[in-house]
């Protein structure tokens, strides 16, 4: 398989394992990996195996999944909770094939394990027939442990990657925050634009995504701006533009108090909360009162989730 290559370091020792998608490293997840963590010890080393694309995209193309989180995003995130051992697996036609005995031997080989945590709707394998019952009777055959983790719910309702993209789609960054238990972000390079923000006194660096990763729906955004680990506030548009009547999907970022070219940089923005839909004004003088609003209406977000985070810290 093809994620072996990226073991060879761990050498045959011991691990305590994880498999998941883990799109949005949500709190459900975070929940999982944390008790993963408690397993780590001087001989023992906890290990996170993901797929670095979601499986949807080869098994329904047609109706695949946008992720809520690109791969070196999730990866970060993941060690960010204190996590070394962060293994991608491309999932492919051949992977999908593969039985569930195939797939989960092959990982017990290459990473002795002395456990897995995994969540209740666990499965991997052909038609997904490796759930948390067959991995248990692997354990019995192999010496290792099985633990689930329960679901994380907010109002008695499963923290789902599912449920976060809908809220995403519906432009409600703010409650998707909530379940993800950090900003929604979006990464990606700078390119060219019409330079319409500069003309109007507010330059905004647009920004190329992969299409394979979620944006929200249309509307301006209170948003923090990351340029070479450096922070900023910012505001961002996502939409058509239709006071230029403009047709082209955009992502603008106007970013406050930034002097300098960005062209080619990587920009990772992080969603805090909705300003307001798309509109389209009868002036240019009242498209530019509009965006002074804006602006002030972010300062103020991004002023108060500070308050926030520091009153939780």
């Amino acid at each position: 398989m093809n994620f072996l290559e990226n073991i060879s370091h761990l050498n045959g020792c011991k691990t305590a394992v994880t498999i998941g998608v883990f799109d949005g490293v949500h709190k459900g997840h975070q929940r999982l990996i944390t008790d993963l963590i408690q397993e780590k010890t001087s001989t023992v080393t906890p290990v996170v195996l993901t797929f670095s694309n979601h499986p949807s995209e080869v098994l329904r193309p047609e109706q695949s999944a946008q992720l809520i989180t690109n791969s070196e995003t999730k990866i970060k995130l993941i060690k960010n909770l204190g996590i070394n051992e962060v293994i991608p697996i491309e999932f492919t036609k051949q992977l999908a094939a593969i039985s569930a005995d195939e797939f989960c031997n092959t990982i017990i080989s290459a990473l002795n394990p002395i456990g897995f945590v995994i969540g209740n709707d666990f499965s991997v394998g052909k038609g997904r027939e490796g759930n948390v019952k067959f991995l248990k009777e692997l354990g019995k055959k192999h010496n290792f442990w099985v633990r689930t983790i329960d679901d994380f719910t907010i109002n008695n309702e499963p923290v789902r990657s599912r449920l976060i993209r809908s809220k995403l789609l519906e432009g409600n960054v703010k409650e998707a925050n909530i379940l993800l238990g950090h900003p929604f972000e979006l990464n990606g390079l700078v390119v060219h634009g019409n330079k319409r923000g500069r003309e109007l006194g507010y330059p905004t660096a647009n920004m190329n995504i992969n299409s394979t990763t979620i944006t929200p729906a249309d509307g301006i955004y209170s948003t923090t701006t990351y340029i070479n680990e450096e922070l900023y506030e910012s505001v961002t548009s996502i939409g058509i533009r239709p006071t230029f009547g403009l047709k082209q999907r955009l992502i603008e970022t106007y970013i406050m108090n930034y002097q300098g070219d960005l062209y080619d940089s990587n920009l990772e923005i992080h969603f805090l909360d909705k300003i307001r839909p798309q509109v389209q004004f009868d002036s240019i003088e009242e498209l530019i009162s509009q965006i002074e609003s804006d602006v002030e209406e972010s300062k103020r977000i991004i002023k108060s989730s500070t308050r926030i985070q520091n009153d939780r810290q």
